[in-house]
């Protein structure tokens, strides 16, 4: 049980009761196991809850935020996006969301080529692009790269200089014109979505998705495919760091083409570098700011 004033429904519905309860409304059977995925006081929590017959996923939130979110949600879904199915929603900030079908993007990206989960993803960017959407995608990382260096520089204050020449390099990024906006993710990463011969069969956390630069969706995507690989490989896990910077490597060859693309690039595994810094890995944070300062000379 976790409680948030500012997300009023969190304490009730992370207790099995409550979430037995809840769920009971929409035809769920008891009982209720309950899980939090994740939390951002004051912003947002999920928690997955297993009922009798499989999963439901609760995103709980500021109550003025659930029904916007989730005609947002059908909006997409309706364009034919494969976003998962709204079950419902409640005034006290609750939005209830099925699960998804296929294969997680991150097991699939260990049985599959990376051009084969490539080619898949474009398909959905292009959903994307064609969805109608007409609200701002999330604001782009690019927005805070100032605040990032300065935090590094506060952080690993004997790599001050370097860090300094990065930021004359992507400083400069954040008032940068944009390029074109379409319709995009806001937060494209291989762990938002789900695979299924040889298609994209779900895609999640669709809150951040709207009008942005499609350059900022393959950099984001890029950059957390290069920080995934090395926490899988400092865990020990050699193979999938392996398909991941594979990965990396073959999106940052058919996506990035532009001055503008490498820059955001680098931005994003600066914010790597910044998280990694908050958990205390400086020797990952590191190699992240190497290979921001790859990116933004044109060689990832």
């Amino acid at each position: 049980m976790i409680a948030d004033p500012a997300l009023p429904e969190l304490e009730h519905l992370t207790t099995p009761e409550g979430a037995a309860e809840a769920l009971a409304a929409f035809g769920y059977r008891p009982p209720v196991d309950v899980t939090v995925l994740a939390h951002r006081r004051g912003r947002r929590a999920v928690v997955r809850m297993t009922h009798a017959d499989g999963d439901v996923f609760c995103k709980l939130m500021q109550p003025e935020v659930a029904h916007p979110l989730a005609q947002h949600h059908r909006a997409l879904r309706k364009s034919g996006l494969p976003v998962p199915r709204v079950i419902g929603y409640t005034d006290g900030g609750a939005l209830f969301i099925a699960t998804s079908e296929g294969t997680p993007g991150p097991d699939a990206v260990m049985a599959a080529e990376p051009e084969v989960i490539l080619d898949a993803i474009d398909a959905l960017r292009e959903q994307f692009a064609e969805a109608g959407l007409t609200g701002p995608a999330r604001a782009s990382v690019a927005t805070r790269i100032d605040w990032f260096l300065e935090q590094l520089m506060v952080a690993l204050p004997q790599h001050r200089a370097e860090l300094e020449d990065l930021s004359l390099t992507l400083g400069p990024v954040q008032h940068a014109p944009t390029s074109r906006l379409q319709g995009i993710h806001g937060d494209l990463h291989i762990g938002q979505l789900f695979f299924e011969d040889g298609r994209v069969s779900g895609v999640i956390d669709v809150d951040t998705a709207g009008l942005g630069e499609p350059e900022n969706d393959a950099a984001n995507f890029i950059g957390h495919a290069i920080a995934s690989a090395l926490i899988n490989d400092e865990a020990g896990y050699s193979d999938a760091a392996q398909a991941l910077g594979l990965l990396a490597d073959a999106a940052d060859r058919r996506w990035i083409h532009s001055s503008r693309a490498r820059a955001l690039t680098a931005v994003h595994l600066i914010g790597h570098a910044h998280r990694a810094v908050m958990i205390e890995n400086a020797e990952r944070a590191l190699k992240l700011i190497r290979m921001a300062q790859r990116a933004a000379r044109g060689r990832g």
